[in-house]
C-alpha cells in the first residue's frame, strides 16, 4: 500500500509541486535561520574583541584576563554591559570582578 502511495505522489503534478513548494519553503526558513545564528556569532565575536581592545587600552594589567574570559561570554546584553562598563568605569579592580564574574 505504501508503494502506491508513493507513485501517486510522484505521478500526480498537483502533489510534486507541493512538495517542492514545501521542500523550497524548508529550505528558505532554514537558510534564514543560519543567516540569523550568524549575524547573532559575528556581533559576539566583535564584542568580544572590542572588549579586549578596550581592556588593552584602558586597564592594560586586566588584558590578559580579559584575553581568557571574554571569550566565555555569549550574550549580546552581557557584552553590550561589559563595554558601557568599561567606557564609564575607572575603577580597576570593579572591571576586574565583572570580568570574572561575566565569565562565571
Amino acid at each position: 500500500m505504501g508503494i502506491m502511495c508513493d507513485d501517486l505522489f510522484e505521478k500526480d503534478p498537483k502533489m510534486r509541486e507541493i512538495i517542492e513548494r514545501s521542500r523550497a519553503e524548508g529550505l528558505a526558513e532554514g537558510l534564514a535561520e543560519s543567516r540569523a545564528e550568524g549575524k547573532v556569532r559575528g556581533e559576539i565575536r566583535g564584542l568580544q574583541h572590542a572588549i579586549v581592545i578596550i581592556v588593552q587600552a584602558r586597564f592594560p594589567t586586566l588584558a590578559e584576563l580579559a584575553a581568557q574570559n571574554v571569550t566565555q561570554v555569549n550574550e549580546v546584553s552581557l557584552l553590550l554591559y561589559l563595554v558601557e562598563a568599561l567606557a564609564t568605569i575607572s575603577d580597576e579592580t570593579v572591571i576586574r570582578w565583572l570580568i570574572r564574574k561575566m565569565a562565571a
